[in-house]
């Protein structure tokens, strides 16, 4: 059974598999790539795994797939199925089906060997697609050829604020991959040349912030103390930045959107950074603005956010309401199917109810990650204190 087999097989007649709004959006979006319709709108329950600009791999697709088809008792379709049909596919259809392929099955593996052997055609694609391919490589520790689809896209762009976020993945891709920190200076350096022809580009300048930021901050380097200054100092202007971006606004719109998951990552970074510095009133203060914004005008990033939050009042411990706030962050994670995210939640959960002394509470959730992988069954709200 290869993909498209696999995708037929969720009849329009069956409302088996319509049940859970994840699993019913997901195929969906994935039954109009194949029948050649693209223009499908992405919701918290499609992400674009392959946008992540930390280029981060996730298990949540491949766990949720799989949860989702023992239970409606259907074969997953096999690595040497899915690897032929991607291999016999037209190319120009070719960063689509690897997006579905992702979003559905969670086989980053297998496209990127698809993309490897298919490289050399690879060029013709969207510029859309290209980044989604650049960032496949990325993810999968492949930064010479990352970077490569990176450069492809930027020479076919020609939209300036496109090819500043293409130039940020590079930086990205440099640092965070390649390791090269030379090399991501030398970026830097040039994307505030850019930057400083375009006055206009706060966003881009706040993105930049948080990268050297997180640059200051990697372990096992000298005057740690002084280098986390200078990260709270990036990461304190780019909030800034973003801050005033986002007073320009009067209508939610895409780019809108764009600004707060921008700002929410940011936010979650420097809650971590003022976590280190035992500076938890203050991380808690950044938070729940940031919860805040996100509720209004891009709930996707509401899981991280909570999750987030309940972790400060752990430090805090104030472990009442990190019980209650992680079982808020954990429906938020259902709603998106985030299997990884869950599981992450559920572990604060067990060990804040043992700090409550709730050992029955704490044991029966812990003895539930075995019989519950996913997570997804366990009722939660009657933990709730």
């Amino acid at each position: 059974m290869n993909f498209k087999e696999f995708i037929d097989s969720f009849s329009t007649g069956d409302s088996s598999w319509q049940e859970s709004p994840v699993l019913s959006k997901r195929i969906n979006m994935a039954k109009n790539v194949i029948n050649g319709i693209y223009d499908n709108k992405r919701t918290i329950q499609t992400p674009e795994y392959l946008t992540d600009f930390g280029l981060r791999k996730t298990d949540s697709p491949r766990l949720f797939i799989e949860a989702s088809c023992e239970k409606l008792n259907k074969r997953l379709p096999t690595d040497s199925e899915l690897k032929e049909e991607l291999l016999s596919l037209d190319i120009n259809n070719l960063g689509d089906w690897i997006d579905m392929v992702v979003l559905v099955l969670g086989k980053y593996d297998i496209c990127y060997e698809v993309l490897k052997a298919r490289i050399d055609n690879i060029s013709s694609l969207s510029i859309a697609n290209l980044i989604k391919m650049a960032t496949l490589c990325g993810i999968e520790n492949d930064p010479q050829r990352a970077i490569k689809l990176f450069e492809i896209a930027l020479k076919k762009c020609k939209d300036t604020e496109t090819r500043e976020v293409i130039s940020h993945r590079i930086n990205v891709t440099l640092l965070k991959r390649q390791k090269n920190i030379d090399m991501f200076f030398t970026q830097t350096n040039n994307m505030v040349t850019d930057i400083m022809y375009n006055p206009t580009f706060s966003k881009m300048v706040a993105l930049l912030d948080n990268l050297v930021g997180l640059q200051l901050v990697l372990p096992n380097q000298k005057d740690h103390s002084r280098k986390l200054i200078l990260a709270r100092l990036l990461l304190a202007n780019a909030k800034l930045l973003l801050n005033e971006a986002l007073s320009n606004y009067n209508h939610v719109d895409e780019h809108l959107t764009e600004l707060v998951r921008y700002y929410s990552q940011i936010a979650i970074n420097q809650v971590q950074i003022e976590l280190e510095l035992n500076n938890l009133n203050l991380a808690e203060s950044i938070i729940l603005k940031d919860i805040e914004l996100v509720k209004k005008y891009n709930s996707e990033y509401l899981s991280e956010a909570l999750s987030s939050l309940a972790y400060v009042y752990y430090a805090e411990r104030n472990f009442q309401s990190a019980v209650n706030t992680v079982i808020k962050a954990i429906h938020e994670h259902i709603k998106i199917g985030n299997i990884v995210g869950i599981n992450e939640s559920k572990k604060l959960l067990i060990v804040a109810m043992y700090k409550l002394g709730k050992q029955d509470c704490a044991q029966k959730l812990l003895n539930s990650m075995t019989s519950d992988p996913t997570g997804m069954s366990e009722n939660y709200d009657q933990y709730y204190i």
